[in-house]
């Protein structure tokens, strides 16, 4: 039986990242974030800190907009991902997060590996779609990425950074009509920010029997079929 091989399903999975076009709402989502810049994010109630000068707004706030939602509804990301991957994937969080860390709040990593026999992070691997804006014309790198590593990785943890190590690298920058979608036990490194700091939406996908690890999913699914 003859069949043909779909380039762009070929491509996520054996590249495990997609950079992809989007068209809708990303204005309504910068100006939202740049409204977040008129507060003290560093001491507003609304932002947690996650990670060294690295703060989340809460899902609630991000919920109780409805942009972010529309966002994925309206660019059709799940259709895009089912294309994609071949299988259906639901949203187990959203992030919104602004660093002002000098040094990457999570330099190279992957977020899901097995070392010591000991598996860390959720398996099957959460897909990432991450969209960074773009608050000016200075192009600057956001994450970095080492092109299908998610398909190749060794137990002893320092043996396996330094295999990855020595890999090209895939620069992903700031765009106000692009996003990265990828496969979360990519090797990838988050850049440091600009001075005034930058922005982040992280949407983060994973199968219907991984819902239940995420605590807010419930939340996300009621205000998806709102």
């Amino acid at each position: 039986m003859k069949y043909e091989n779909n380039l762009d399903q070929n491509e996520f999975y054996f590249e495990g990242f997609k950079t992809f076009k989007v068209s809708k709402l990303t204005d309504q989502i910068n100006s939202f974030l740049f409204n977040c810049n008129s507060i003290d994010i560093k001491s507003d109630d609304d932002w947690i800190e996650r990670y060294e000068k690295t703060f989340d707004l809460k899902l609630e706030k991000i919920l109780a907009n409805s942009i972010f939602i529309n966002f994925i509804l309206e660019n059709k990301i799940f259709e895009k991902l089912e294309e994609l991957t071949g299988f259906q994937y639901h949203i187990g969080d959203i992030v919104v997060r602004k660093t002002f860390s000098k040094k990457s709040y999570m330099p190279w990593h992957r977020d899901t590996y097995f070392y010591k026999k000991n598996a860390v992070g959720r398996t099957p691997p959460l897909i990432k779609l991450i969209y960074y804006p773009s608050f000016d014309s200075e192009k600057r790198i956001q994450l970095k990425i080492k092109r299908g590593s998610h398909l190749f990785f060794l137990k002893n943890k320092f043996i396996d950074k330094l295999i990855n190590l020595i890999k090209p690298v895939k620069n992903i920058f700031a765009s106000n009509n692009q996003v990265l979608l990828f496969n979360s036990a990519l090797y990838h490194s988050v850049m440091p920010p600009s001075e005034k700091g930058e922005f982040r939406v992280i949407f983060n996908f994973c199968s219907v029997n991984q819902l239940n690890q995420f605590k807010n999913s419930k939340k996300i699914s009621s205000a998806l079929h709102h």
